[in-house]
């Protein structure tokens, strides 16, 4: 069965608070090696935003004059950069373009209420801050490093660190790789019309491991949840189940990645989809009325090129509807990905592009034409229920049905029993263990 598009006109919700949403920016460091003099010496710019006239515009603040006390310890800042401003001259050390939190910095970082850079405490050399924006260091237990590539423990750490300490300080949280351009201009301009107090899950969904592990995902290149979401989410990293799993869960859950746990390794993006759907919580669709892209985990040009094959893991499963190549992005996209070299350069291009404010040449965010949905998918050759789940998850994975959590102890759907730490259950499924 193909999931349905509403093609129907609705009138426009929007948050109960303001049009602007607050974003807490989220930046996943895998390592950094470097020096913090290094760091210090090399100029940050950024653009703050105000609020306009109109409840509904943003617009860059004409020049504010930074005090010489303020740029202490900066002394190459320069707000904001002239128009012909080469890249030499921005980032006069020549490993400007080696270090993607620098273009971060410089370019849309600026444009989040808050950002942060995330980094583990293996990593050398981290500074306190770069310009105003600061670092964290995450207490991670596994080695840290391109090949140990122990991403999961990271992430999880870096969202229950958020949740505990800042959940009211946004309305919606963002992870987002280093190597990822991101619009904050035009991700308000698509949440004002979201409530952050429902439990939403955004960006680039993927599908392929959704036959054989159960598992719904969004891209780890860059992804969103609702205040709502990391609400309810946080509280899942300090059971004990997810903390100390068992010999065998552990083996199971390493090799599969479709486990909600602590484990070694990476695809922390799909494990971050079990957890979410364990609680209800699953993508939902963030492509606009004619089907194209406002996420994405590959670069512009990429996205422009790319053909379908429906056997392709990017395209797996995907409803037929969906656009291909230039005419697959939206008019105001979000994310792009995958700028390791040159991230100056390219941020710099997509940051003119895409971060003008609303009222810039015409630029306005219009209310949806569809209402909020789950994630939208094509013909499957398998069979799925109401909260879709396949009919054979995974031996321990953890999903929803009824407000009631099942754990799966066979491969057999009809062989699950109740989960012990489950939330208020109104409806009891009487199952028999195998």
């Amino acid at each position: 069965m193909e999931s349905e598009i509403n093609d129907n006109v609705h009138i426009f919700w929007k948050c109960n608070l303001h049009c602007i949403s607050s974003l807490l920016c989220l930046i996943d460091k895998f390592y950094i090696e470097g020096s913090n003099q290094v760091l210090k010496s090399n100029p940050v710019c950024m653009t703050d935003l105000v609020k306009g006239e109109s409840e509904n515009m943003v617009h860059p603040r004409q020049l504010k004059i930074y005090s010489e006390k303020s740029l202490r310890g900066y002394p190459n800042v320069l707000y904001p950069p002239r128009a012909n401003m080469t890249e030499r001259e921005l980032y006069p050390l020549p490993w400007g373009e080696v270090y993607p939190h620098r273009a971060v910095a410089a370019t849309w970082g600026g444009l989040c209420d808050r950002l942060i850079f995330v980094v583990d405490n293996q990593s050398s050399g981290v500074p306190d801050q770069i310009g105003p924006f600061p670092f964290i260091q995450l207490d991670i237990e596994l080695p840290q490093s391109k090949k140990d590539r122990n991403i999961w423990e990271k992430s999880w750490k870096m969202w229950k660190y958020v949740g505990t300490h800042h959940l009211n300080d946004a309305e919606w949280f963002l992870k987002i790789d280093d190597d990822t351009f991101f619009s904050p201009i035009n991700f308000k301009g698509f949440v004002r019309y979201l409530n952050p107090f429902q439990p939403y899950y955004l960006g680039h969904t993927l599908l392929h491991l959704w036959e054989k592990l159960n598992v719904v995902f969004n891209s780890g290149s860059c992804y969103a949840l609702s205040k709502e979401s990391l609400r309810r989410l946080t509280p899942i990293f300090s059971k004990p189940q997810f903390l100390y799993p068992d010999a065998s869960r552990q083996e199971r859950g390493t090799k599969c990645f479709c486990l909600c746990m602590h484990r070694r390794k990476a695809f922390e993006d799909p494990a971050m989809g079990v957890c979410l759907h364990s609680l209800g919580i699953d993508p939902i669709n963030t492509m606009d009325e004619h089907l194209r892209e406002r996420f994405s985990p590959l670069r512009e040009q990429s996205v422009s090129s790319i053909k379908r094959k429906d056997d392709f893991w990017y395209w797996k499963w995907k409803h037929k509807n969906i656009k291909q190549g230039k005419d697959s992005i939206t008019t105001y996209p979000i994310s792009f990905h995958f700028y390791k070299d040159k991230p100056m350069t390219y941020f710099t291009q997509l940051h003119k592009k895409y971060n003008a404010p609303e009222g810039v040449n015409g630029k306005i965010f219009k209310p949806p034409l569809i209402k909020p949905q789950r994630f939208l998918h094509g013909a499957l050759p398998f069979t799925i229920d109401q909260y879709r789940n396949t009919l054979n998850p995974p031996k321990d994975q953890e999903y929803f049905q009824d407000e009631v959590y099942f754990l799966v102890v066979s491969s057999d759907l009809n062989a699950t029993i109740s989960h012990a730490n489950a939330v208020v259950i109104t409806r009891i499924k009487m199952v028999k263990t195998v």
